[in-house]
């Protein structure tokens, strides 16, 4: 299923819930955007809060994606062109956002889907400088990305 496919799908299944479609469209980017950054930043990342609890099947909504750098081989400008790469192709997005801050590198993915009031927003966070104090242990999309027809990754 295309990106565009799945947030037609989203936007359908919130309406048919009555639902607001911006969240369930919104995690549908989450989910595409995880995918692809999992993809290109392999071991290089440690995901964190609210995107872990996702992951691991909670029903709680987060509207940003948290991941800490762990392998410091992994450069600052590698991570910016990582989360501008993560954009490339996705449907409706119509803004990027890529900024490097002192402690962190941050995207702002900014999608404009018909029918909604107002854009479907997805910020990303990489912190540079947080310690990782227990060993990384491996997930998978699935939980987020089986629901709306993309693929999953480990």
């Amino acid at each position: 299923m295309t990106i565009a496919e799945a947030v037609r799908a989203a936007a359908e299944r919130a309406r048919g819930l009555k639902l607001d479609p911006q969240l369930m469209i919104s995690e549908v980017y989450e989910a595409e955007l995880l995918r692809r950054l999992q993809q290109r930043l392999r071991g290089g990342v440690v995901w964190k809060g609210g995107t872990v609890l996702r992951l691991e099947g909670s029903r709680r909504f987060s509207r940003d994606l948290d991941a800490t750098r762990v392998a410091a081989s992994l450069s600052e400008a590698r991570l910016e062109k990582a989360l501008r790469e993560a954009g490339e192709g996705l449907a409706y997005l119509d803004r990027l956002e890529v900024k490097r801050q002192p402690r962190s590198v941050t995207a702002a993915y900014r999608f404009t889907v018909e029918g909604l009031r107002q854009p479907v927003r997805v910020l990303v966070e990489i912190s540079l400088r947080e310690r990782v104090l227990l060993p990384p242990g491996v997930i998978t999309t699935a939980r987020l990305a089986h629901p709306w027809g993309l693929e999953p990754v480990v």
